[in-house]
């Protein structure tokens, strides 16, 4: 766990933009490094803008200009014109949002014992569909990703979402496959990149010759281990 902390930190620091401005933003510090489905890394920073707002924003988007307020200039643009539609509830990203706020909110749906009963919400800022677009268009959102919690047990928020890739998310939905060691709780694929032993190894020793979870993630690989 602690490579990859410093693999981040060494990602971040190549391109330091602490107390840089692009537009209404003033960039305060590094915020985290997001690992793409492809296997880039993106570094994210924490900026604070001119209206107050803060926002984690990759450093891509701010060297382009592609993001330069908190998306308060969208927002004082819809002011005054409330009844207007956004025009966009045909659009994939717009289901993802209505199924989002229906699996928390409406107890008719079946997916909400799983969500809304068990306490699971989405955070004030999400509850409007323009919000949400403008953190999914800043944090890597294509046609091909899904949105996903990174605390099963936590909120709808910036700071506990991502977007990976279907088979991701299918592996997370295993709810047999996640541990929980020292205070945190990942999925069996998560605790796989942290420690540095493959997933397929993890499983072999801990469902095939019944290793404690500790010892699994803590004993070096082998060479001639087998793998589940």
């Amino acid at each position: 766990m602690e490579k990859t902390l410093r693999r981040e930190a060494v990602v971040a620091m190549r391109d330091d933009l602490t107390g840089r401005r692009f537009g209404k933003l003033n960039v305060v510090g590094y915020g985290h490094t997001h690992i793409t489905p492809s296997g880039q890394q993106r570094a994210y920073w924490e900026c604070v803008c001119e209206c107050g707002n803060t926002v984690s924003v990759a450093a891509q988007n701010l060297h382009r200009l592609k993001t330069t307020s908190c998306g308060c200039n969208s927002s004082r643009k819809h002011i005054g014109d409330k009844q207007r539609t956004h025009g966009e509830s045909k659009t994939r990203l717009y289901g993802i949002w209505c199924g989002m706020m229906s699996r928390c909110n409406n107890p008719n749906r079946v997916a909400y014992k799983d969500y809304g009963a068990r306490g699971i919400s989405v955070c004030d800022e999400w509850k409007n569909y323009l919000s949400f677009k403008f953190w999914a268009e800043n944090n890597g959102y294509s046609n091909e990703l899904t949105l996903e919690r990174r605390d099963v047990n936590g909120n709808y928020t910036p700071s506990n979402c991502e977007w990976i890739s279907k088979s991701e998310q299918s592996n997370n939905r295993r709810s047999s496959l996640f541990f929980s060691y020292d205070g945190v709780t990942k999925n069996l694929k998560q605790w796989s990149e942290a420690c540095g032993v493959k997933y397929s190894t993890l499983r072999a020793r801990i469902f095939t010759f019944g290793w404690s979870f500790e010892d699994a993630i803590k004993t070096p690989v082998k060479r001639g281990e087998r793998s589940a």
